[in-house]
């Protein structure tokens, strides 16, 4: 067994010649990642109001790109490998529409610190199967249209979390998940933001 994962165990004698393993769980802050370009990172980290590693004064998830699986906002993924294969797109995004006066992006992924406590205050919508079914396809299909997510309710959701959809198949990504927050509420609980991976100009999986 990993030793990691040993660690997070502790052995319960039951009964004579028998042992269990007991989890140890005490509600550990999420590690979030988010994988864009050197520039938008730093920018990110220190807010125009001078706020350096607070997290969100100059990201405004209404303003973010709309056709995408859940709408605009602020997209985060559990899978650091998942936000390094974001952050190349971009690179390769921007270098591509770049001017050779604006020189080449590089690939960067921010890691945020989030409080289960704070997550779980916030107004979500959790797609469960990793597969998607029903409910999600006709969700994404709904914001990929570029529909606002919050479409028959009064406020909008916090956060919207579920697998990635392989765009326009109905299928997912084996293994991918998202996470996108949608108001300024839910970017609050984003804390203690570091570039964890910097590419030169791309980052080596």
């Amino acid at each position: 067994m990993d030793q990691a994962i040993i660690a997070c165990y502790r052995p319960v004698p039951v009964w004579a010649g028998t042992v269990v393993w007991e989890t140890m769980w005490d509600n550990p802050d999420l590690m979030l990642f988010h994988g864009t370009d050197l520039l938008s990172a730093n920018s990110i980290l220190v807010p125009s109001g001078g706020r350096s590693h607070s997290v969100m004064a100059n990201v405004h998830a209404p303003a973010a790109k709309r056709y995408l699986d859940f709408g605009a906002g602020f997209y985060l993924t559990s899978r650091l490998d998942q936000a390094v294969a974001w952050a190349n797109i971009r690179q390769i995004r921007k270098t591509v529409k770049a001017t050779p006066r604006d020189g080449g992006a590089i690939a960067a992924v921010l890691r945020f610190t989030v409080a289960r406590n704070d997550l779980a205050a916030l107004a979500d919508l959790v797609f469960t199967d990793p597969d998607g079914g029903e409910d999600y396809l006709r969700f994404t299909d709904h914001c990929r249209n570029g529909a606002d997510p919050a479409n028959g309710r009064s406020d909008p959701y916090d956060v919207v979390q579920g697998p990635v959809r392989a765009w326009p198949k109905l299928l997912t990504k084996p293994s991918m998940d998202q996470i996108s927050l949608h108001t300024g509420r839910a970017l609050n609980i984003l804390t203690n933001a570091t570039i964890v991976s910097r590419g030169s100009p791309l980052i080596e999986a």
